[in-house]
């Protein structure tokens, strides 16, 4: 058994025995002094031991401050590998940041913000553009009686193909259809009342070098979503061609194209409706 004194400024001396525990626990015990009562002379170290030998208090200081050195270099380490991925809670410009596995700080996608750094809606109403005027070529329905028209090949010319136009009003007017001023129309007139079983125009004079499929645009007047006209080149069976229309008045011009078979030379253009519905107001056509 070792033992040990130790000075605790009193009179006397107070001595301790080291009692072997679980490692690296030491017990202490109080024992009795080994110096005689009122002893003065010159005191010991305070060297604490383990009963029966073994490694001193020093010694064991000095082990507990290398494992606490090392957990705190193994802990700091770590820190950096355990926050990846982390967004700090509270302010902020509005740009969200993270981790990546590197410590490396990446954009956060989740909430991009804004370019000035407002996180907040611009409250500007947007002005919604008005729709251009636009016409065109809707599904048409079948002429009762006549059979669809046959597949057509594109019309192959020697020379180039100058477009020629023709206007509505002078065509032959039948039917109740009839001349009538137009502001926003192709030389300030258009054809109306075409349709309702007897109303028709007939335009002429549209030559082309050779026999073929060219493209025939219509020029109208159509205050309501759809009307159809019914078309006959030169004389032949009628083909129903029903047009759109996304304005409401009866003066903004509005186009659609369809392809037609000429022969060479002259040829005719009859518009009218054998229902009875109307056909839309005709300004002019344009073959090209």
């Amino acid at each position: 058994m070792h033992r040990s004194t130790v000075d605790n400024q009193h009179n006397g001396l107070i001595g301790f025995e080291a009692m072997p525990g679980k490692d690296p626990t030491v017990i202490l015990n109080a024992v009795p002094p080994d110096e005689p009562e009122g002893y003065r002379g010159r005191r010991r170290r305070f060297w604490i031991t383990r009963k029966g030998g073994g490694v001193a208090l020093p010694a064991l200081l000095v082990a507990a401050s290398v494992v606490v050195v090392l957990i705190v270099v193994g802990v700091s380490q770590l820190l950096p590998h355990e926050a990846a991925g982390q967004i700090p809670l509270g302010g902020g410009n509005g740009n969200g940041t993270v981790s990546d596995d590197n410590g490396q700080a990446q954009p956060d996608s989740s909430n991009p913000g804004s370019p000035s750094g407002s996180a907040h809606p611009s409250k500007s109403p947007s002005v919604k553009p008005s729709p251009s005027p636009s016409g065109g070529v809707s599904q048409s329905p079948s002429v009762p009686g006549a059979p669809p028209p046959p597949p057509t090949t594109t019309a192959s010319t020697g020379k180039p193909f100058t477009p020629v136009a023709m206007e509505a009003e002078s065509g032959a007017m039948a039917g109740g259809a009839a001349s009538s001023g137009c502001t926003g129309c192709s030389a300030g007139r258009k054809v109306r009342n075409i349709g309702n079983n007897a109303g028709s125009v007939t335009i002429g004079g549209i030559t082309v070098p050779s026999a073929g499929t060219y493209q025939l645009t219509i020029t109208y007047e159509l205050g309501q979503p759809s009307r159809t006209f019914y078309l006959s080149i030169n004389g032949g069976a009628g083909t129903p061609v029903t047009v759109t229309s996304n304005v409401t008045d009866w003066s903004t011009q509005l186009n659609a194209t369809v392809p037609v078979t000429l022969t060479a030379g002259g040829n005719s253009f009859k518009f009218y409706n054998p229902t009875a519905n109307f056909a839309p107001d005709l300004d002019k056509i344009t073959v090209g």
